[in-house]
């Protein structure tokens, strides 16, 4: 028989995961007073000032929205804004996903002067039409990820648009991401919530990366439930 026995025991229990790696997508600002980014633009970090902060992840690919995205999309935005009346949520939804916007660039709900019908079924709306498309992978500025470092990239953990999970799951993996525009000192939240913040999914339909070096790697351990996606860290 052995003399000794030692059991390592991690804070959680004996059975408790690791702690996940999270990164903190840098905002404008950060980049530029880091000297990372936008040094030769005009006015630095607020070369797009009142616009969405929004950057997008190769490889370059639309993912459809179909009926069970579309769904996905809408759960989020109504998790995010629980107290908007449903007839409010459903016209907002349709906004942030028009072809006019950050996620849907000419691909998305038509303008009254842009852009064919598109497939809505959260307002019932052209179901015979194309669907709509989100036109890149993107994020926004102080949005949470995780994934696989390889070189100098990050291989970015995303929710696959070809085998959907349930939105219970997208939200408690955190496969979402806050939309933000760019302000002087923080980042404001799209006015679509009404003063609740709009959550979109991180979605691709392979898989993707971005740069580490626009990443603010975070401590593990880190408490995502107190992370703010409006803050600087400069």
């Amino acid at each position: 028989m052995p003399k000794s026995l030692t059991i390592h025991v991690t804070k959680g229990g004996a059975n408790s995961p690791p702690p996940e790696q999270w990164y903190a997508v840098m905002h404008d600002k950060e980049r530029y007073v880091w000297g990372l980014d936008y040094q030769n633009e005009e006015n630095g970090y607020l070369w797009r000032e009142k616009l969405p902060e929004v950057y997008w992840c190769p490889p370059q690919h639309t993912v459809t929205m179909n009926k069970e995205v579309q769904e996905l999309c809408y759960g989020l935005f109504r998790y995010g804004a629980p107290s908007m009346s449903e007839s409010d949520a459903k016209k907002r939804y349709r906004v942030i996903y028009r072809t006019d916007k950050a996620f849907t660039n000419k691909t998305g709900y038509p303008t009254p002067t842009f852009g064919g019908p598109r497939s809505d079924y959260i307002n019932m709306l052209d179901l015979t039409s194309e669907h709509p498309k989100l036109d890149k992978p993107r994020f926004c500025g102080g949005a949470l990820i995780r994934g696989q470092e390889m070189g100098g990239e990050l291989i970015v953990k995303t929710i696959d648009s070809n085998n959907l999970p349930s939105l219970d799951y997208v939200i408690k993996e955190r496969l979402y991401f806050t939309a933000v525009s760019v302000e002087v000192n923080f980042a404001s939240d799209f006015n679509q919530g009404m003063g609740e913040p709009v959550f979109i999914p991180l979605i691709s339909k392979v898989p993707v990366s971005y740069p580490l070096k626009f990443l603010r790697k975070l401590p593990l351990g880190y408490d995502v439930e107190k992370h703010d996606p409006h803050q600087y860290v400069v």
